[in-house]
């Protein structure tokens, strides 16, 4: 299964993270998670059809740790689009965000008020948005382009 087959919905991030920390495992064929001895089975199993987990060392006879895989890792850390970010990946397509002499990204309001900086530095790390080094205006990647416009643009 690939590793989008499955949304990252908020429940499957808690998981993966408690995952991540080291506070499910397997016993009896049974899954539980050690910080409040709650039964996650159908979730776990869910999570290693789409081969985002695995079973890891035995702790002792008949226990053992789920872990994180490298897609499940890339799962939990994946940056979420979020409403901010949707309008920010607008104003980037729209050419609002720039970078000024100085390594500041700033937005420009283009109504003659001040210009405020931005955060972009996370959507740039998460392939979304590129900076050219000959322009200075942010622009959207093809996989920024897909968040923005996941029907292809189409109206």
């Amino acid at each position: 299964m690939s590793d989008h087959a499955l949304p990252v919905t908020p429940v499957r991030r808690k998981l993966l993270a408690d995952v991540e920390a080291g506070n499910v495992y397997e016993e009896i064929g049974e899954c539980w998670r050690a910080t409040d001895d709650r039964k996650v089975t159908a979730r776990i199993i869910e999570l290693l059809t789409a081969e985002w987990v695995e079973l890891g060392e035995q702790i002792r006879p008949g226990k053992t740790i789920i872990r994180l895989t490298d897609g499940g890792r890339r799962m939990l850390h994946e940056l979420a689009l979020t409403r901010d970010r949707r309008r920010l990946l607008a104003e980037v397509e729209s050419g609002l965000i720039y970078r000024t002499e100085t390594g500041r990204d700033m937005r420009n309001t283009r109504l003659g008020g001040f210009n405020r900086p931005v955060h972009i530095a996370s959507m740039a790390e998460a392939g979304w948005v590129e900076l050219p080094p000959d322009t200075g205006i942010w622009r959207l990647t093809d996989r920024g382009r897909g968040l923005l416009h996941p029907d292809g643009g189409a109206w």
